[in-house]
């Protein structure tokens, strides 16, 4: 939608990378590799999440921390543009946490008695999240 709305022309490089969580990580590191190899470039990465599908007020922890939002951050490579960047990214992480019956638990789609779905977040969510976090201290 936004390159059709702002005529973006057809030499410019453009990737839909899908709706994962994974997927802002893995742009950020897409746009870095790009940069490197392309000097005198820019890279705009514009990231959205909705899950509206999944609006429900028996659940409502998961429309209170995920529902919609979204971000955009310009990327540079060029040597005039550092003076007005206010942030240089230095490196990119990704990590995979070993897949076990507690992680893969903390965050589910459930039905209720009325089969409605939403999304279910448990106890255990921030266990796992500072599991994760511990791998960098």
């Amino acid at each position: 939608m936004i390159v059709n709305h702002y005529k973006v022309r057809s030499h410019i490089k453009r990737y839909n990378l899908g709706e994962e969580c994974s997927a802002r990580p893995i742009s950020v590191d897409l746009a870095k590799g790009l940069l490197k190899a392309n000097l005198n470039s820019c890279a705009l990465l514009l990231s959205t999440e909705n899950i509206t599908l999944y609006w429900y007020l028996e659940m409502p922890l998961s429309n209170y921390i995920f529902r919609m939002g979204g971000a955009v951050v310009l990327l540079s490579n060029k040597p005039s543009d550092r003076a007005h960047f206010e942030y240089q990214l230095l490196h990119t992480v990704q990590t995979l946490k070993e897949a076990d019956d507690r992680s893969y638990n903390c965050i589910y789609q459930k039905e209720d008695v009325t089969e409605k779905v939403g999304v279910c977040l448990a106890r255990e969510l921030m266990a796992v999240v500072g599991d994760i976090l511990h791998l960098f201290l």
